[in-house]
């Protein structure tokens, strides 16, 4: 409900810039997802997490571990990003992080967006706006990134005088970033068009069209053109025999489908879980989850005579932890303890390459 009242402008619930730009391909997405709940996931909710260390400037040592280094990173590449914005812009700027911004005219509001970072120069005629993306998924450089040009447009409502504004997608995980400039002269003409496709979606009956674009649709599992989607795309087709070009074109569908099957499993299980009918399905237990409290544990099976090397190869050591442990004997920060630990057990460490994983180029 948080989320909702953030985008919600005089009681009414709003499009945000996030995801305006999806809504070119689907209008009738907006009011089709406002029926139901937001689709939680763990990597969604980290995302979350990282951005408020991001927007509070957590002490590095303070953030969690599963997130200290995705936070580590995307501060090196923020400083890279700004490093190169001020060659274009070395006159002084002010800060704002996490500022939810509107695009309006008296009080009528369109939409809003909330951006990570962005500075804009004393004389206002220089900006900078840095997006974080913190985990592994595809997203489309700055040059093509509608989000980043939708910010630009919010930002240029707030900042009239902007002449050039300077985007930037940061992806930390994948240890890369990408930048462009945006003329402010031709803010005007896609902020027209902003406004009338946010008017657009808002209208019963807007087009509905399914594609790769209905990947987190919250209505995915629910929307009969999602279906026929999915049907015509998961057809038979040789594929011993397929060219290189149709994997290609397969390959994008790829997350989409998944996200599809996901839904559907779970609003499955939702239901079976209410005990509502599901013809020809039903919930059957898989089995107990078995944990020990290791200390404990150890006491007792040295008590058993098991030796400290027998016991040992029934555990694992994780670095994660252990650098913390090692941090805070040694009043190390994080990223030092890391590497001291690493050059003290160096000779105890083996590392083999993960198995490759297929992204898009």
């Amino acid at each position: 409900m948080e989320q909702a009242d953030k985008r919600s402008y005089n009681g009414k619930r709003l499009p945000s810039g996030s995801s305006l730009g999806e809504l070119f391909e689907c209008k009738g997405r907006f009011l089709a997802e406002q029926n139901f709940e937001e689709r939680e996931t763990e990597e969604a909710n980290l995302g979350t997490i990282a951005h408020e260390h991001m927007a509070e400037e957590t002490d590095i040592d303070e953030v969690p571990d599963e997130l200290n280094y995705l936070v580590y990173k995307a501060r090196e590449q923020r400083a890279l990003i700004l490093e190169e914005f001020k060659k274009i812009c070395p006159s002084v700027t002010k800060i704002s992080r996490e500022v939810r911004l509107w695009c309006k005219d008296g009080d009528e509001a369109y939409f809003s967006g909330e951006i990570d970072y962005f500075e804009v120069s004393e004389n206002e005629e220089f900006a900078v706006i840095i997006d974080y993306k913190f985990f592994s998924g595809y997203y489309k450089p700055a040059d093509q990134n509608r989000q980043l040009q939708t910010y630009s447009v919010l930002l240029k409502d707030e900042y009239p005088k902007l002449k050039t504004i300077f985007i930037a997608l940061a992806q930390p995980m994948l240890d890369q970033w990408t930048t462009a400039i945006i003329d402010g002269d031709n803010l005007p003409a896609l902020r027209a068009r902003l406004v009338q496709l946010s008017r657009e979606i808002q209208q019963e009956g807007a087009e509905r069209k399914a594609g790769i674009h209905c990947k987190w649709c919250k209505a995915l599992a629910h929307c009969p053109e999602a279906y026929e989607w999915v049907k015509k795309n998961t057809g038979e087709i040789e594929m011993d025999n397929v060219g290189n070009d149709e994997l290609s074109e397969k390959m994008a569908m790829v997350p989409t489908l998944e996200q599809w099957f996901k839904a559907v499993k779970k609003l499955t299980k939702d239901r079976l879980e209410k005990g509502i009918d599901v013809p020809d399905y039903k919930l059957r237990k898989s089995g107990n989850i078995t944990t020990f409290n290791v200390p404990e544990a150890a006491k007792k099976m040295f008590d058993a005579n098991l030796s400290v090397d027998e016991f040992l190869k029934c555990c694992s050591l994780k670095e994660a932890e252990l650098i913390k442990v090692w941090a805070k004997i040694t009043a190390m920060p994080v990223a030092k303890a890391k590497k001291d630990l690493r050059l003290r057990l160096e000779s105890a460490i083996k590392q083999k390459p993960k198995a490759q994983s297929v992204v898009k180029a």
